[in-house]
């Protein structure tokens, strides 16, 4: 599936994976249905098809999230959906609340990654991969 997504197939692989969405519902948990429809929306995203991507973010908001969550993982959602409708101030809220969570405040570089962000004059979406904290623009 990489491969495919390296060569720029970014739409074929949104639709391959809303299709294993479709055949494995009834036998993945909440967390592998909300990981797998984040990748279904960021190869969407890819391919400039911000409408179909901003459907899959909002369905990996978690409605159980914790208020004590190590991970703000809501927050990162409303941040990219933010980012995708070019609402900074939305954007700069949710992430002063990641940057701010236990996680990524012990760790001391979420401020820089989404100051870097946010100060940027960034005129197309972004992949801000949080595991590693890196930003990387996308079709550079």
């Amino acid at each position: 599936m990489r491969k495919w997504a390296q060569s720029g197939c970014y739409f074929e692989m949104g639709a391959l994976i809303d299709k294993y969405l479709d055949k494995n519902r009834n036998i993945l948990s909440n967390w592998q249905m909300i990981g797998v429809t984040w990748h279904a929306g960021q190869m969407y995203t890819f391919d400039n098809r911000y409408e179909m991507a901003k459907s899959r973010f909002i369905h990996c908001i978690n409605p159980n999230e914790p208020e004590n969550a190590p991970i703000l993982w809501n927050d990162y959602v409303y941040a990219t959906l933010a980012f995708l409708n070019n609402d900074m101030a939305k954007l700069k809220f949710h992430r002063d609340k990641i940057a701010d969570g236990p996680i990524l405040k012990r760790l001391g570089k979420a401020e820089a990654c989404f100051t870097d962000l946010v100060n940027s004059s960034v005129s197309k979406p972004v992949f801000v991969d949080l595991s590693v904290l890196k930003i990387t623009h996308w079709n550079d």
